[in-house]
């Protein structure tokens, strides 16, 4: 078995989030066929919403992304993490 393999094994058999596991199911039941139609609706929806973004130039590069996030990093380092409200 690769590490790749295993690895991907590992992180199936930990997690918890039944949404990663349906995507993961979809993709592995897509095959070779047509994959965008074996994808589930709501993955479509996104993916279309997301390519009329980009059409309209509403789209960032992946390095300007990460460029702002090293720069919110930096500038929280130290900072404590609010405390999430328990909605009591």
């Amino acid at each position: 078995m690769t590490s790749t393999k295993a690895a991907i094994l590992k992180r199936v058999r930990e997690t918890m989030d039944e949404a990663l596991l349906e995507n993961i199911r979809a993709y592995l039941e897509a095959g070779e066929g047509d994959a965008w139609h074996n994808l589930h609706p709501d993955i479509r929806t996104s993916l279309d919403r997301s390519l009329a973004q980009l059409d309209r130039g509403e789209g960032r590069s992946h390095a300007a992304v990460m460029s702002d996030m090293r720069t919110w990093l930096k500038a929280s380092a130290g900072h404590p993490k609010p405390k999430r409200d328990s909605g009591r």
